[in-house]
């Protein structure tokens, strides 16, 4: 399509695209302050749509490098912004862009996140933002790709990234997401300030990346290995999920004596994780 042509056409939001434009600049404002972005600050934006978060961005910071994979709304955000130094609009899939690349000249402590995550990518987008594939390797300066990471996600997502051992949204992606980043809950956007309205409310994150490991030291292949396996038996007790991956009766006996094996791992937090963890490899 001729970009005249893409211009004159309306926007609609494309289910494909999980596209659902949020709609209330002033609470969005209100959700972005915590973040305290500063002008000397490079903030990579997915998904600018209408360009509402694009502009409250620019408000703040010196460079935005917003990614839009639609062609419509990328011709639109060209034509809005076509004398602004500040913007550098990527049409692309964000998936297949490489973060680190985008930020070479750029210090790490400038280097910010914020995005309306697609529903369809919500899961995908998280571990890309928070290097997620990197977690196998001990967390060191070099690990996270973002200072800090503001999101527009699910209300249900959102709950999952903040969820404490025990709770029912604690589950892979709560201790994934506590082991990359400490997270928060800034405000919670209503599913009717968005156009087209989804079924569910959404909510704005807060991820501050860590530099360090959040836990003593382990084997961390092990270590998620025995994640996995605990939240594919969510329903099973500690001592059954352990005797599944092949750990003797003799080995349970012994774990039973500083663990309580009759609970659910669900219970279990980040470095109780890794004390069991280190315990049971100690006996294979």
């Amino acid at each position: 399509m001729a970009y005249t042509e893409a211009m004159s056409q309306p926007i609609r939001a494309k289910k494909y695209w999980s596209q659902n434009f949020f709609q209330d600049p002033e609470l969005l404002a209100l959700s972005l302050d915590p973040l305290e972005l500063e002008t000397t600050d490079t903030v990579i934006e997915v998904g600018p749509g209408q360009g509402i978060l694009t502009e409250l961005l620019l408000e703040r910071v010196q460079r935005v490098i917003a990614i839009e994979v639609d062609p419509q709304l990328f011709a639109r955000l060209r034509q809005q912004y076509a004398h602004e130094p500040r913007l550098e609009l990527l049409h692309q899939d964000v998936m297949r862009t490489d973060f680190r690349e985008l930020l070479a000249d750029v210090p790490w402590s400038r280097r910010k996140l914020v995005a309306n995550i697609p529903y369809h990518l919500t899961t995908p987008l998280l571990h890309k933002a928070l290097n997620i594939p990197a977690l196998t390797q001990p967390l060191n300066a070099d690990t996270p790709i973002f200072a800090d990471i503001g999101l527009m996600v699910q209300k249900e997502v959102a709950d999952k990234l903040v969820a404490q051992p025990g709770e029912k949204a604690y589950g892979v992606l709560s201790i994934q997401a506590h082991f990359a980043a400490e997270n928060e809950i800034l405000s919670i956007l209503p599913r009717h300030l968005f156009q087209p309205q989804p079924k569910v409310d959404s909510a704005f994150v807060r991820l501050q990346p860590r530099q360090s490991m959040p836990i003593s030291s382990t084997d961390l292949n092990a270590y998620w290995q025995l994640v996995q396996a605990i939240y594919q038996q969510r329903r099973k007790t500690l001592r059954n999920v352990l005797r599944k991956m092949g750990h003797s009766s003799e080995s349970l006996e012994l774990l039973s004596a500083e663990f309580d094996l009759g609970l659910r791992g669900e219970v279990f937090g980040l470095e109780d994780l890794a004390r069991l963890n280190n315990a049971r490899l100690k006996l294979t």
